[in-house]
């Protein structure tokens, strides 16, 4: 069985826990930095897999987000949700706060993205949160992603 985790959005990433392995990669995106949209043949290819179970992050706007930010976000989500549907594979929508309080150790009224990173770190040592090789910084979309693809196991287990 393979456990997926996805943070929707486009600075998101989708995850796998397989075995006593595991993965993460950005989420995949076509066109410019400025008009960016979801490459949804790549998201695809990364689901492949005989048996699996996917958990994506609930969608919400953020109190900075302007209008289209926020219509984008909800469109991301639409489309993976839509993928999952028409492919047949099971999945679970989880709000941020549900995934977090199991997932995180630390406070989670405090800095949640570093307590992502450290817990992601801590719990999968030889997976890497850098969204490329010349980044020199973890990536909190990397960590949630991959702390939801463990969250998606546990609820299975």
């Amino acid at each position: 069985m393979t456990y997926v985790g996805i943070d929707v959005g486009l600075g998101g990433a989708i995850a796998g826990i397989y075995g006593d392995g595991a993965w993460v990669v950005p989420m995949p995106t076509l066109g410019t930095k400025q008009r960016k949209t979801l490459d949804l043949g790549e998201i695809a290819s990364s689901l492949v897999y005989e048996q699996r179970f996917v958990c994506l992050e609930e969608v919400s706007p953020g109190p900075k987000m302007g209008k289209a930010q926020c219509m984008r976000l909800g469109q991301s989500q639409a489309y993976i949700v839509g993928m999952l549907v028409a492919t047949g594979i099971p999945y679970q929508i989880v709000k941020p706060r549900i995934w977090q309080k199991e997932m995180l150790t630390a406070n989670i009224r405090g800095d949640t993205k570093r307590a992502a990173i450290a817990a992601a770190k801590a719990l999968f040592p030889g997976v890497s949160l850098k969204r490329t090789e010349r980044c020199t910084k973890d990536d909190d979309g990397m960590a949630d992603a991959l702390l939801l693809a463990e969250f998606a196991r546990r609820l299975r287990a």
